[in-house]
């Protein structure tokens, strides 16, 4: 009898411990994010289910750290690492938790594990690098960002590190020639002109400096990686759910949408981009009529939001089916709902944008001229708003200011694409420069040897010569 007793007493102990796996941390979830405590107890669960899984503790491990736990996410990745050494990813992601708490040196020991299993990831090198940076050690950051470099030269953030270290020495003009490349791959890449301009700065260059920090702004560049992506995945937050929802519209993941959508609503009721996102929704059905009317609804219930008007000139100017073009009545509607906009927030750069695209389809060129213009101050990186402001001057008589806009783009942003081209050739047989025109003809055929603007370029240059 005593016997069995002692078994059922230890069956019981069993069953308690597994239960309650030891070190479980369970984070306060009182005042979060409904999204995020459910993503959290929803991890917690798959711990307490099976206690002997690093999977299931690097689950919880990256719920935690991607949404603001990183005491609890230090354990979890910790418990998952004595289960399994062998997991670069989960050591490289302990040293993040780890650079989070301000612990630099065990940061960086995390990621001297990590590189032990994994000899050719860059990230890790230029991710060390940095943190050996912010723990002012200057030479084994240097060293680690070399590495990265020798793995991967032409790795963006592995190249920016590196050139980020140049405003440590006294030889910051090295930094601005290592970014170059980067520049001229993505001239409107802000986080490269951020460094740029201070590389400039440092190294006596300040009228070039000052026009590449205007032009980037004032927002701290990113330097993300696959596993911090990967981590951050599972971040629960409004705009992360509402951007999740769009993405999936825009790839034209229309289920996963829906299913995405469904949950925003479910945790955020009282959130508007939620019934936004249900006109976008609507739209992307193929019911156009019922989106209008769902955002007409919008612009009642939140009369100071500028969204719904946004949303109702971009549905207005869809042509109907079987038209190719939007009628005047459309048009005119949307250059209402624009302007509407526009009243609500004028910083609202895509109603200037969509505003002028109205009005030079309904052939107001000054308008779409006025607009354009706004664009290009507010974003001087986005080549778009310099090719649309180009062709309004070519369409209203002006080609030498037309030139004189895709000149400052290309002076700017570099190698023009194809559009820009198009317009050029215009422009300058508009202007009477033939040369120039056929000039700009040849390098289109280049690089886009079917554009649909080619044949009539060439027509049109023939008769000018004629």
């Amino acid at each position: 009898m005593w016997l069995r007793l002692l078994t059922l007493l230890g069956l019981a102990m069993v069953l308690w411990s597994c239960s309650e796996p030891a070190n479980l941390p369970r984070p306060d979830l009182s005042a979060t994010d409904p999204l995020v405590a459910d993503i959290v107890q929803r991890s917690l669960r798959k711990v307490e289910a099976n206690p002997a899984s690093p999977t299931a503790w690097n689950d919880l491990g990256r719920a935690c750290y991607a949404n603001g736990f990183p005491a609890e996410a230090n354990v979890a990745f910790s418990r998952s690492l004595e289960l399994d050494a062998s997991q670069p990813k989960v050591w490289y992601l302990r040293g993040m938790v780890r650079r989070e708490q301000y612990d630099l040196a065990g940061a960086i020991d995390d990621f001297a594990a990590a590189m032990k299993f994994d000899a050719a990831s860059p990230h890790l090198r230029w991710r060390a690098a940095w943190v050996a940076m912010e723990n002012s050690d200057l030479s084994q950051a240097v060293e680690l960002a070399d590495e990265a470099m020798r793995l991967a030269p032409n790795d963006r953030n592995a190249r920016r590190v590196r050139a980020r270290l140049y405003l440590e020495s006294d030889t910051p003009e090295k930094g601005v020639a290592m970014l170059e490349p980067l520049r001229q791959q993505n001239p409107a890449d802000r986080d490269v002109l951020w460094l740029l301009a201070r590389l400039m700065r440092a190294s006596g260059q300040g009228v070039e400096a000052k026009q590449w920090a205007d032009a980037a702004g004032t927002a701290t560049p990113l330097y993300s990686d696959p596993w911090v992506q990967w981590a951050m995945a599972v971040k629960a937050n409004p705009r992360m759910q509402s951007r999740r929802v769009l993405t999936m519209l825009e790839q034209g993941n229309l289920a996963g949408a829906d299913m995405a959508l469904k949950r925003f609503l479910n945790f955020y009721p009282d959130d508007r981009n939620g019934p936004l996102l249900q006109g976008l929704m609507f739209a992307r059905k193929g019911l156009p009529d019922v989106a209008v009317e769902h955002f007409e609804q919008l612009a009642v219930t939140y009369p100071d939001w500028a969204a719904p008007w946004q949303q109702l000139g971009m549905l207005r100017m869809r042509p109907t089916p079987g038209a190719p073009a939007p009628s005047q009545a459309a048009l005119s509607a949307a250059i209402t709902d624009f302007t509407k906009a526009i009243e609500l927030d004028a910083d609202l750069t895509a109603a200037h944008a969509t505003l002028g695209q109205a009005h030079a389809m309904a052939r107001q060129w000054e308008p779409a001229i006025e607009q354009f213009e706004v664009c290009v101050e507010a974003e001087p990186l986005m080549r778009p708003h310099r090719t649309n402001l180009a062709v309004a001057f070519l369409q209203s008589g002006r080609g030498d200011k037309a030139v004189a806009v895709l000149d400052a783009a290309d002076a700017m942003l570099g190698d023009p694409p194809p559009p820009a081209l198009a317009t050029r050739a215009r422009a300058e047989i508009k202007r009477g420069d033939l040369d120039a025109a056929q000039a700009a003809l040849v390098r289109l055929v280049e690089v886009a040897p079917g554009h649909p603007s080619i044949p009539k370029i060439r027509a049109a240059l023939q008769k000018a010569r004629s």
